[in-house]
C-alpha cells in the first residue's frame, strides 16, 4: 500500500452539557463568545429545548450554539459546536470555571490523512471486510467522483437510517473523502469516530480526553487505524472505554448536587406550598426534612422516624378516616 501522509487529529462535533440554567448560561455565553450572539428566529431544532442562542458567522466552517430550558434538565444547558467551530466551542467550555463538571453527550474526533485514489480504493474495500470480521454494520454511500463515505456500526433497520425512536450506538465511525466533498484536495481523507457516552462519569471523561485518547478508547477503532499505520491512538490503562482520569474537584461535586437540589425544589415547589398551607410552615419543614434525610444521612435516631417511608406512613395515618363519616352515612342509607 502507498504511504499515507497523516495530517492530524481534531474534534469535529461537540454536544456538551454545561452546569448552568439557561438565564445564567446565556449571560456566560454572550460574554465568553465576544462576538455577535443572536436568538434564532425559529424554535430550537433540538428536541425538548425551548430556548436557543447562536454565534453569528459563516456556516461554511461550522456553528456554535447554546440550547436551554429543557423541561427535564432545567439546571443544565447544552453547548453545541460543529465542523471547524468545534475547537472554538470546546475551548470556550474548557476555559470556564466549572469546566470539570462539563459532560459530553456527543463528541466526534477525527484523524485526517492524504492518500492516492488507488490506495484509498484498497483501504475502502479492506474497511468493509474489517467491519464484517468485527461484526460491525458497514454502510457504503456515495460515488468516487463526489466523495464516498463508509459508515462503521451505523444503526440501520431494513435498509433505512435510524429514526428518532431508536437509540444511536455508543460508538460509530465514518471513513470518507473529505477533500472531494468540499471541492478541495481530492487526496484528503478522514476517519471520524462518534462517541455518545451514556453515564455521567463517562460523559465527563469524554469531554476531558484528548482526540488521540478517544480514538484509542475502543479496540476496533484502535485496530483499524493501527492497520493503516497510525500510531497516535492511546490505549486506556483500564478496561473502561473512558479510563482517562478526570479529576473532579470537591467544589464541582458540591455544585452539581446543589443544582440537582435546586431543580428538585423548582419541580416540587407547588407541592411544598400546598403542604405549608395545609399543615403550617413548621410541620411542612419537618416533613420535608424527614423525607430527604434518612438515618444514614442523619447518623443518629430521629424522634418520629425519618426517611421516605416515615413520611409515607405519616401521610397514610393522616389520610386514614378522612372520609370515614361520609362512608358510614352512605352505608347507613343502604
Amino acid at each position: 500500500m502507498a504511504a499515507i501522509e497523516w495530517i492530524g487529529t481534531a474534534r469535529d462535533w461537540l454536544d456538551a452539557r454545561i452546569p448552568l440554567a439557561f438565564p445564567d448560561a446565556s449571560a456566560w455565553f454572550e460574554a465568553a463568545a465576544k462576538g455577535v450572539v443572536s436568538k434564532p428566529d425559529k424554535p430550537p431544532a433540538r428536541t425538548g429545548y425551548r430556548e436557543g442562542l447562536k454565534v453569528e458567522g459563516s456556516a461554511s466552517f461550522g456553528s456554535v450554539r447554546l440550547w436551554g430550558e429543557h423541561p427535564q434538565a432545567l439546571s443544565w444547558s447544552m453547548l453545541s459546536g460543529t465542523g471547524g467551530a468545534t475547537a472554538w466551542a470546546y475551548d470556550l467550555a474548557a476555559a470556564a470555571p466549572w469546566a470539570d463538571a462539563v459532560q459530553a453527550n456527543r463528541i466526534d474526533v477525527c484523524v485526517d490523512f492524504k492518500v492516492s485514489e488507488k490506495a484509498f480504493n484498497r483501504i475502502h474495500d479492506d474497511a468493509i471486510s474489517f467491519c464484517r470480521n468485527r461484526k460491525l454494520k458497514a454502510l457504503p454511500m456515495g460515488l468516487p467522483e463526489n466523495g464516498r463515505t463508509l459508515y462503521f456500526n451505523r444503526f440501520v433497520r431494513d435498509g433505512l437510517a435510524k429514526t428518532g425512536n431508536e437509540k444511536a450506538p455508543h460508538y460509530s465511525a465514518r471513513l470518507y473523502e473529505k477533500g472531494k466533498q468540499l471541492g478541495q484536495d481530492p487526496d484528503w481523507r478522514r476517519f471520524e469516530l462518534s462517541i455518545r457516552p451514556d453515564k455521567g462519569p463517562s460523559k465527563r471523561n469524554a469531554f476531558s480526553a484528548q482526540p488521540g485518547e478517544l480514538l484509542g478508547a475502543i479496540p476496533w477503532s484502535r485496530d483499524f487505524l493501527g492497520g493503516l499505520g497510525y500510531d497516535g491512538c492511546r490505549v486506556p490503562e483500564r478496561s473502561s472505554p473512558y479510563a482517562i482520569d478526570c479529576v473532579v474537584s470537591d467544589d464541582a461535586e458540591a455544585a452539581r448536587a446543589m443544582w440537582a437540589v435546586a431543580a428538585m425544589a423548582e419541580q416540587y415547589k407547588g407541592a411544598v406550598a400546598r403542604l405549608v398551607e395545609s399543615v403550617g410552615r413548621e410541620e411542612a419543614q419537618r416533613l420535608v426534612t424527614m423525607a430527604l434525610f434518612d438515618h444514614d444521612l442523619w447518623g443518629e435516631e430521629v424522634p418520629g422516624g425519618c426517611g421516605v417511608k416515615a413520611v409515607r406512613d405519616a401521610a397514610v395515618a393522616r389520610y386514614a378516616g378522612v372520609y370515614s363519616e361520609a362512608v358510614a352515612r352512605r352505608a347507613a342509607r343502604h
